[in-house]
């Protein structure tokens, strides 16, 4: 199975990070360097935004229906519960851990995942390993487990709207939803087929390559459970290009906006420092793949940035102050 992706970068913790949040001198190296690249990510992203015409594109935004503005809002509110949901689902063949605080901590985690140094893992490790007590041996394989079913899950997404634009020439939502369900269940086959054979047959070598995962993915319901929550969560991304794109003035077709959902919520998770500039200049990068106007493509993404971290700061203070997970990593240390 393959690392944990979420909205936030959540990588199981190796040796050399502890819950507390501990790192060998190598990777703050690295967290530094990915820090650096990401700002002058950020920055080219908005040279990219404001650069050409964008008057139009600026008044539009000024002229803004409020409809439409709350409809982002709204879902990165639900998305935000989705991931936390399919975090939860993933736990469940081992243990139920409290939903509404599980919420909370994605809340929070999410919010942090724009900063470098793994801090949305490291509170979000915090609060598992101290408030739920859950081994950190059990975290690493839960955090796998839920990054396999994402990782299928945007895969099937955007494979379904890359396969679908190369079938029809305007591919309509439906028919990017029906290749799209394929993939799914072709995913979902695998993942149950590997855990159940490595439940089965007892067998050491697929245990090693299931990295603790077995009684995890070997559970029908949990993966069918996941992989549509997840889905529905990378729909609300897509959602969010396509509005994105009828504030700033900007035409997508539902294979566009879920192409670009896709890619933005992937480099969000697989950022290797924090998501900040990554997600928004891959964005724009790869809006000029398939055939949008990169500055456009900055736009976009930058507006789904702004609403998205907004409202979750909202919700992450809120969960701050409900979970305290500052306390949490005082008492580990």
């Amino acid at each position: 199975m393959l690392g944990p992706m979420s909205s936030d970068p959540v990588t199981p913790p190796p040796a050399a990070i502890s819950a507390s949040g501990n790192m060998s001198r190598t990777q703050r190296i690295v967290q530094l360097l990915g820090l650096i690249i990401g700002i002058a990510l950020m920055i080219w992203a908005l040279s990219l935004a404001s650069g050409g015409d964008n008057r139009q594109a600026l008044e539009n935004l000024r002229n803004a229906s409020p409809r439409l503005v709350a409809a982002l809002i709204i879902l990165s509110l639900l998305s935000i519960a989705l991931d936390a949901i399919t975090f939860w689902i993933a736990m469940l063949p081992r243990r139920r851990l409290p939903l509404g605080e599980v919420m909370g901590t994605n809340a929070i985690a999410v919010f942090l995942s724009i900063l470098p140094f793994k801090l949305g893992m490291i509170i979000r490790s915090a609060i598992h390993v101290r408030r739920h007590k859950v081994e950190l041996k059990s975290l690493v394989s839960w955090f796998i487990a839920f990054g396999g079913v994402t990782m299928a899950a945007i895969a099937a997404c955007a494979g379904g709207a890359i396969l679908a634009s190369r079938f029809w020439q305007q591919p309509s939502l439906f028919s990017t939803v029906a290749v799209a369900t394929g993939l799914l269940l072709a995913a979902w086959c695998v993942i149950v087929g590997v855990g159940q054979i490595s439940r089965r047959s007892g067998n050491t070598f697929l245990r090693v390559l299931t990295l603790g995962t077995t009684d995890l993915i070997s559970s029908p319901g949990a993966v069918a459970a996941g992989l549509m929550i997840r889905t529905l969560d990378i729909a609300t991304f897509a959602a969010r290009f396509a509005i994105a794109g009828a504030i700033l003035g900007v035409s997508l077709t539902a294979a566009e906006s879920a192409q670009l959902g896709s890619v933005y919520l992937l480099l969000n998770a697989g950022a290797p420092a924090g998501a900040l500039g990554f997600a928004e200049a891959g964005t724009a990068g790869a809006a000029k793949m398939i055939g949008i106007n990169i500055e456009d493509g900055a736009r976009l993404a930058l507006l789904t940035t702004a609403v998205r971290l907004a409202t979750a700061g909202c919700c992450a203070a809120c969960a701050w102050m409900w979970l305290r997970p500052d306390r949490l990593l005082r008492k580990q240390s």
